[in-house]
């Protein structure tokens, strides 16, 4: 009977040393050489600069708000302001030994884009490739608007 309650109680350890590898928290999916995504979008009155997994999950997402750049709008939406956010993302992007990035732009080509490439490869980064998200309303082939009566 003892040998049956000692064998019981491993079996239950071991269950219990499974369940606990289970229950891991979800870990981002990146290549082996570790590639991510950078999505950069500009609203009204701000930047934002999201950090992107292999499967889409969002990383991390920071705009120029949150790097104390000032609330006014014209300093917020300033160029100068993507510098400070991707100081900010440093740390994460040495925490999971990022080095390569697609960068996904939802705005147009301006001098913001400019300074995003210019401090990612002077702090040693590479850029894989640009793909463009633009929205274009009625599939680009907006109408004549109509004539007031």
């Amino acid at each position: 009977m003892d040998c049956r309650v000692g064998g019981n109680v491993q079996e239950l350890m071991q269950n219990r040393v499974k369940k606990r590898n289970i229950k891991k928290k979800y870990k981002f999916f990146f290549s082996k050489n570790r590639l991510a995504y950078l999505v950069f979008n500009r609203s009204f009155s701000n930047i934002f600069i999201t950090l992107l997994d292999l499967n889409f999950k969002v990383i991390k997402c920071i705009s120029s708000g949150i790097c104390d750049v000032g609330s006014q709008k014209k300093i917020k939406k300033a160029a100068q302001t993507v510098e400070n956010i991707i100081e900010t993302f440093l740390n994460i992007f040495e925490l999971y030994n990022i080095k390569l990035f697609n960068i996904i732009l939802k705005v147009k080509f301006s001098g913001h884009v400019v300074l995003l490439v210019k401090e990612l490869t002077d702090r040693g980064f590479f850029i894989k490739r640009f793909i463009n998200r633009i929205k274009i309303a009625h599939n680009g082939m907006r109408g004549k608007k109509l004539r007031r009566v």
